[in-house]
């Protein structure tokens, strides 16, 4: 049997450290607002964010850390802490190229620890949307251009089934993972599908048809992961809304 590696959780908790360390300083250098009334908690970077908000690019840092106790049931009982950090910047194409609503996007997510799913519990359906394999990857990498009002989006690059299809925009302000991506699809697609902590390569377009429906299509790799080393190819995960 195949013996379960352990978390690195000085590696993640190193980037971490760094990540706060890099910020630190151009916080204290912006006191103009408290930290109370800031709309970030490292406010302006001294200037930084409004300058290259000004040059169309969009930086955002992301901490979400969930702690868990499993008091009774499941396989076993016993402490856990899943956490996740999101890095991301958006640059707005569209003043540089001249094609307006043209955007690029890329993420990076660092998991830290694990979650009591599958240390604890032993249940298919995560308990934490947050857990997944600790260590650093790439999330998201698209472009997107949105036509006026947004009648019509594309995108194409690397991204998730889950955040466009199979997602309730409510689920974002819960801990339980019952409310996203859903367990058939996790389950049943190999190396569970194109969506977090995997996305996949894709395409989708999204038009507004009428005031009341929208319409959305995509095509997206059944495998994100990649090719198996033996065995069928992988399925195309085509899902319509």
């Amino acid at each position: 049997m195949k013996r379960h590696q352990r978390p690195n959780r000085r590696l993640v908790w190193c980037s971490v450290a760094l990540v706060l360390l890099c910020l630190t300083p151009i916080a204290y250098a912006n006191q103009t607002a408290s930290l109370w009334s800031r709309h970030h908690l490292f406010g302006d970077w001294g200037g930084i964010r409004p300058f290259l908000a000004a040059h169309g690019v969009k930086l955002g840092a992301v901490e979400q850390p969930v702690p868990s106790d499993v008091l009774g049931g499941g396989a076993k009982q016993g402490k856990a802490f899943a956490g996740l950090l999101t890095l991301s910047a958006r640059v707005h194409l569209g003043r540089y190229t001249g094609i307006d609503g043209l955007s690029a996007y890329v993420s990076a997510w660092i998991v830290q620890g694990h979650g009591p799913t599958a240390y604890y519990v032993h249940s298919l359906s995560g308990l934490s949307y947050e857990e997944a394999t600790d260590g650093a990857r790439l999330g998201d990498a698209y472009l997107s251009w949105r036509a006026p009002h947004d009648v019509i989006h594309i995108k194409i690059g690397k991204f998730g089934i889950d955040e466009n299809f199979d997602q309730n925009p409510a689920a974002s302000v819960l801990v339980n993972s019952n409310f996203t991506y859903r367990n058939i699809m996790a389950n049943n697609l190999p190396g569970g599908g194109p969506a977090y902590s995997y996305e996949g390569p894709g395409v989708m377009i999204a038009f507004q048809a009428t005031r009341q429906l929208r319409l959305r299509g995509g095509l997206f790799s059944g495998d994100p992961l990649g090719q198996p080393l033996e065995g069928p190819a992988p399925p195309l995960a085509i899902p319509t809304a």
